[in-house]
């Protein structure tokens, strides 16, 4: 169509080409603020659609989910305007429409480019604030660890933002000689068997008083229920919801909340079957109606699981070892429209392996 209009031709199809004349004459006839305003809604709801696509794909901030969408959208905006009047234009060229076109103001176009770089040169503004806010959520502590090995794990954990926090004075190395630093959410050392190691500051000062008796953790703390414990080469600290830390050498904590046993929680799923087949786990939990479940699990020597996101209330985790004792946590999310999701704690359950 466009082509045959170039050259001065109808098209061939009576039907077609008197669609495209009325088309064009609509357009050339409209107002030069409907113009405008058409382009600016049209473009509205575009970046709205890919703001809202991204936003819950990706989970970005809404600011800068926004600012992506209108930096993508704008500028393919402006160059559809602009296609479609000159699309116009060809078409009554070849055979005008009756009546009296309305003249299309030499400065509409330029309107449009002009809310497009203003759009655009917003956009661009806040995704470096974005970026700014980003980096000093990171980097924002008073001052950094200073072991390298440890503050290489700090960044890697989001340094200010993360489950890490701000350091809290200097840093120091255990009675095994490892590294470690305080922070505002724990004491922070990477161990010789765990590696990556966070514990409230009272169990870990309890560790290093019975060091000679405990030795080195060999798993990340874990919850049971409201009980805190860490298990160690000779023995477990215990730690229950408001109380003290406890060392018991001689033996490992034993789990009280296993999956299938009664719920006795009410604040996050409950696990209700946990079937291991060779290199498979399956596994069934009860909620109400969630948009989501996150599924995460690890080896008892791992602090960054596996994670992935189910939709019903049964996962099947492929290609784990069947010697393996296994974490195993699932929350309930609900999503929000350009927002983070909200979702509850997470359950913790030991997935043994099969005798």
């Amino acid at each position: 169509m466009i082509h045959l209009a170039a050259t001065g031709r109808a098209h061939p199809d009576p039907d077609v080409w008197t669609e495209a004349r009325l088309w064009a004459g609509q357009m050339l006839d409209s107002p030069w603020w409907w113009r405008i305003v058409r382009a600016v809604v049209i473009s509205g709801f575009a970046v709205g659609g890919v703001a809202a696509t991204t936003g819950v794909a990706v989970e970005f901030q809404a600011d800068y989910a926004i600012s992506i969408a209108v930096l993508t959208v704008a500028p393919l905006a402006v160059l559809w305007a602009r296609r479609q009047m000159r699309t116009a234009r060809l078409i009554n060229r070849v055979e005008p429409a009756e009546g009296n076109p309305r003249a299309n103001p030499r400065w509409v176009p330029i309107v449009l480019s002009v809310v497009a770089f203003a759009a655009m040169a917003t956009s661009v503004a806040v995704i470096v604030h974005t970026v700014q806010v980003n980096h000093e959520a990171v980097f924002g502590c008073p001052f950094e660890p200073e072991h390298p090995d440890v503050r290489a794990a700090w960044i890697k954990h989001e340094g200010k933002s993360g489950n890490l926090g701000c350091p809290v004075g200097p840093g120091g190395v255990t009675a095994g000689g490892e590294p470690f630093q305080h922070t505002t959410t724990g004491v922070f050392a990477i161990t010789s068997i765990v590696g990556e190691f966070l514990v409230p500051h009272d169990l870990f000062d309890v560790w290093q008083t019975h060091w000679k008796v405990l030795g080195e953790p060999t798993e990340v703390p874990m919850l049971d229920g409201s009980t805190m414990y860490v298990n160690f080469q000779r023995g477990h600290i215990v730690k229950t919801a408001g109380g003290q830390s406890i060392a018991v050498p001689g033996k490992d904590y034993q789990q009280k909340q296993v999956a299938g046993g009664p719920c006795t929680t009410h604040d996050r799923p409950c696990l209700v079957r946990a079937e291991r087949n060779g290199t498979n786990i399956h596994l069934a939990w009860h909620w109400e109606i969630a948009d989501a479940f996150n599924v995460s699990w690890r080896v008892p020597s791992q602090i960054v699981p596996t994670s992935v996101e189910a939709a019903g209330s049964e996962y099947t985790i492929d290609g784990v070892d069947p010697r393996a004792r296994y974490i195993v946590e699932v929350q309930a999310c609900d999503k929000r429209f350009l927002r983070r999701s909200v979702c509850t704690p997470a359950a913790t359950y030991i997935i043994t392996p099969v005798p």
